[in-house]
């Protein structure tokens, strides 16, 4: 039985794990897990937001512009392996009914191979 190698990698994972800084483990930018800011121009759709406006849904790796008001927000969403959700004010916190409204990312047609 060879329980000395295991141990010492057990010993040196556990180290490095409590190395690591706690504030370090939350990501800089979290709208970035989402996707990217957009032009509206390659947009595929506009979606015009209104205080009844709870939910949207966006396909994975869609371009989609937000219009409330007289402001208008672009947004190239990621290719969702299995699909996601964020709340539209993680992406522009200052559109406005963008608090509140969630946007479902329907699963990656590139990763299922539909």
């Amino acid at each position: 039985m060879n329980i000395k190698p295991t141990s010492i990698l057990c010993s040196a994972l556990l180290c490095i794990a409590a190395a690591a800084p706690a504030s370090g483990l939350a990501h800089p930018n979290p709208s970035a897990l989402f996707g990217s800011a957009a032009q509206r121009n390659p947009s595929t759709r506009t979606v015009v937001l209104t205080a009844e406006t709870r939910s949207v849904l966006v396909d994975s790796g869609e371009t989609v512009s937000f219009r409330a008001g007289d402001r208008t927000e672009s947004w190239t969403f990621l290719e969702a392996i299995g699909g996601d959700s964020v709340d539209l004010s993680l992406l522009f916190p200052n559109l406005e009914y963008a608090k509140g409204v969630r946007v479902f990312i329907q699963p990656s047609k590139l990763f299922t191979g539909g």
